[in-house]
């Protein structure tokens, strides 16, 4: 029998795949379906602080700029997360789009670095490389969000293409943190 790491590691390794193989029209679509969704749910206008990861075309993640974008013409403060050294994640407020720098990764990130209190972060967007029907994630492989939602007392949404929905459930660690709603272009799973 395959420990749950391992057969993580290969699910994230196929979903990635998966995801690498969708055109960018597609993405840019697809996108845009589950961010008008995301619009008018109650958990986003009741939301004035909002945390979200900040897409990478690259690896074709749901596009979450025009996310950015919305939130401040809806007058909310917007959180973007920045890498520290050591493997932690900083949580910045982000000002403006054009603030944006890429990392040596290629991580669109903030150059400030004042950290933002958390407790006042009413929505999480989280990034994902695959999910199930029972809310859980399955991330990078990091770890990184796991140890920031496990700190947070807000509502958990992963923004997610339907084809990168796993069919049965996926193996979990104890220190995995289940999802609150997945949204994909054709549904939102509660």
């Amino acid at each position: 029998m395959m420990i749950d790491s391992e057969r993580k590691a290969e699910l994230r390794s196929r979903y990635l795949e998966v995801r690498s193989n969708l055109k960018p029209r597609d993405v840019k679509f697809k996108s845009e379906q589950i961010l008008l969704t995301l619009l008018e749910t109650d958990f986003f206008t009741s939301s004035e602080v909002i945390h979200t990861y900040v897409s990478m075309s690259s690896r074709n993640e749901v596009d979450t700029r025009e996310l950015i974008k919305r939130c401040f013409l809806q007058e909310k403060t917007v959180v973007v997360p920045k890498i520290k050294e050591g493997g932690k994640l900083n949580h910045v407020e982000l000002k403006s789009i054009t603030d944006l720098k890429e990392n040596s990764w290629g991580v669109a990130e903030p150059e400030a670095d004042t950290p933002f209190n958390i407790s006042k972060i009413g929505l999480v967007i989280v990034p994902m490389v695959a999910g199930d029907l029972q809310k859980n994630r399955l991330g990078y492989g990091k770890g990184y969000y796991d140890r920031f939602l496990n700190r947070l007392n807000a509502v958990k949404v992963g923004l997610l293409f339907e084809n990168q929905l796993y069919s049965h459930t996926l193996p979990t660690e104890p220190f995995d943190i289940k999802l609150d709603f997945i949204i994909t272009e054709k549904r939102i799973i509660e």
